[in-house]
């Protein structure tokens, strides 16, 4: 929120039109009355769009401008977001407006009187005042929304646990109905493969552990550190699930304990670790430098082609210090005090969130079958298939089942194997997604460019539990 100093009367309408000339269509445009003044408000649809990074998405610009009593000056207010954003935002937009107190030297001043230089000098604290104000506000309803719709998201999936989850046929049946494929029921069938939908669902209850969850830190074994890779960086936490929340139990998988995903830097790498149960559980919150160290920590480093690692370029960079052991691995501390250093600045998020569990239908992204089912466009329609089977809203991580990236991701998968010399695990049909990790969501991880984060294991190896040769893709949009 600002005031926009104006040297000479004007027309606020005509004011605004100037102000939002050039800066997308008006959606919408009305006279507006708000904490006792009078003014206009502007919705503008305007496109986001930065080349470098391949961004190109909907944005909308939310302006409000007011007049005040006795004074050529106007306050305004402006908000910008995306379209998933919008409602939440403009909602809030609002709401903070509302909340907001004019100064009586806002409502009413004279413009002839001595104490104006005294005013003006004065509005400048008060600006800043009114933004932090403003600020806060929106962040305090924003977090009342998030809690308001994580409560509504919650109470929807109650008592969706093991016996009680979305029937998968019944949304099957759904589906076929709304995209008008019943007809074809039967040869689908024969190529669907049963897998996992996970989604978000809400914080993550202090007291559970090992929850199944992504984003924050991980529950690890009472005694056991953070993992690190091989240069001493502390890999990036992803995701956790505990096996004993899978709706049915699955006889390539171990029936309990703990998987836990995590990437290394520039995405090049991910693990995965298998806990049995049996130990006790320990979470390990993700420290709020997290991404801030790792930052200045990138700064700190260069690759080494001769070690085959990252080592040090430069030992200290403000209040932080880089120590290298005797093996090359490395550490840090700031102001004496030892730090976690992530492998990425980037795979960080800060809000952990709950993953409920539900089975679900995947189907091949291509098959001969498409071909005889005599549709006008098979691959539209089996698109809309797949998305009526989705479950809740937000991003929709996937356990097994067909995926678009399989076969390029097996294909990969079969090279590394060789590479590596892993000549029992070069089978395709050995292959499978363990998990696929989305981007967005209230975990908030982009992976590259929006893209997806796949991690991929062999049947002989997940067997017996053990899960030390998977292999990772990046698939992007």
């Amino acid at each position: 929120m600002e005031e926009e100093d104006m040297e000479q009367p004007d027309a606020l309408s005509s004011r605004l039109s100037r102000i939002t000339d050039g800066y997308g269509d008006i959606v919408e445009r009305y006279e507006l009355e708000s904490a006792g003044l009078t003014g206009e408000y502007v919705k503008q649809l305007d496109r986001l769009i930065d080349e470098e990074d391949g961004i190109d998405v909907p944005w909308y610009r939310l302006r409000a401008m007011f007049s005040l009593k006795e004074s050529p000056n106007m306050l305004s207010a402006t908000a910008m977001c995306s379209a998933a954003e919008l409602e939440g935002i403009e909602q809030a937009f609002f709401q903070t407006l509302a909340s907001f107190r004019p100064h009586a030297q806002y409502a009413s001043t004279d413009s002839d009187s001595g104490e104006n230089t005294e005013f003006k000098i004065q509005n400048h604290e008060l600006q800043e005042h009114l933004l932090y104000t403003a600020m806060q506000r929106m962040e305090q309803i924003e977090q009342m929304q998030r809690l308001n719709h994580d409560s509504e998201r919650l109470s929807g999936l109650e008592g969706q646990d093991k016996g009680q989850s979305p029937n998968v046929q019944e949304r099957f049946q759904l589906a076929l109905t709304h995209t008008r494929l019943q007809e074809h029921e039967d040869t689908l069938h024969t190529i669907a493969y049963a897998g996992f939908a996970l989604i978000e669902a809400g914080p993550v209850p202090a007291s559970l552990q090992p929850a199944t969850r992504i984003g924050g830190g991980p529950d690890l074994p009472e005694g056991v550190d953070w993992p690190r890779n091989h240069s001493g960086l502390h890999y990036n936490f992803l995701a956790q699930i505990s096996l004993s929340d899978l709706p049915e139990s699955i006889d390539y998988l171990p029936a309990n304990g703990c998987l836990t995903f995590m990437s290394d830097t520039d995405l090049q790498e991910g693990k995965v670790f298998y806990w049995p149960d049996g130990y006790k559980w320990v979470h390990h919150p993700l420290p709020a430098y997290a991404e801030d160290i790792a930052n200045k920590v990138m700064q700190m480093l260069i690759w080494s082609t001769e070690d085959q690692r990252l080592v040090v370029s430069r030992n200290e960079l403000l209040d932080l210090r880089a120590h290298t052991a005797a093996d090359g691995t490395l550490s840090f501390e700031r102001s004496g005090q030892p730090v976690l250093a992530f492998a990425s600045e980037y795979e960080i998020s800060q809000e952990s969130q709950m993953m409920r569990i539900f089975p679900t239908l995947t189907f091949p992204y291509s098959s001969e079958v498409y071909s005889n089912l005599e549709l006008s466009d098979a691959d539209e329609a089996i698109a809309a298939l797949r998305e009526h089977m989705h479950v809740g809203d937000g991003p929709q991580h996937q356990m097994l089942g067909h995926h678009r990236s399989t076969v390029r991701a097996t294909e990969r998968a079969i090279v590394h194997a060789k590479q590596n010399g892993w000549q029992e695990l070069t089978r395709a049909e050995d292959w499978f997604i363990l998990l696929a990790l989305q981007s967005g969501g209230r975990a908030g991880f982009q992976f590259e460019d929006y893209g997806e984060f796949i991690f991929l294991a062999n049947l002989k190896d997940t067997r017996r539990g053990d899960f030390s040769r998977v292999f990772t893709y990046l698939e992007l949009e």
